[in-house]
């Protein structure tokens, strides 16, 4: 898996498919709403999924690893993770996976 790490990341709340430009996340009055597209394989935390295309958190689930080393082990150069790191007091990463080759 091929990693992309944005650090201080808490000003971004938006999230377009860098292949095909499609707004995959967006806040309309307050609320998440995740929109599809063929690349898109996973968004979530290190709390858990709220997108997962291909069941890849009862994959890593019981991992003791991180959830990046989890994700990075069953993963291959297909991939690509947006890793969003959020600091202090929160302290937790977010993860959006894409699949760019067929």
């Amino acid at each position: 898996m091929q990693k992309i790490k944005i650090l201080n990341s808490t000003h971004i709340n938006e999230n377009y498919c860098p292949v095909c430009g499609i707004k995959n996340v967006e806040f309309i009055d307050g609320k998440s709403k995740i929109n599809e597209c063929e690349h898109l394989i996973y968004i979530g935390s290190d709390e858990g999924p709220e997108y997962d295309k291909q069941n890849l958190y009862s994959k890593i689930e019981n991992d003791e690893n991180t959830t990046e080393l989890s994700l990075s082990k069953i993963l291959n150069d297909d991939y690509v993770c947006f890793i969003f790191s959020i600091g202090a007091p929160a302290g937790i990463d977010g993860y959006i996976i894409y699949k760019f080759n067929s």
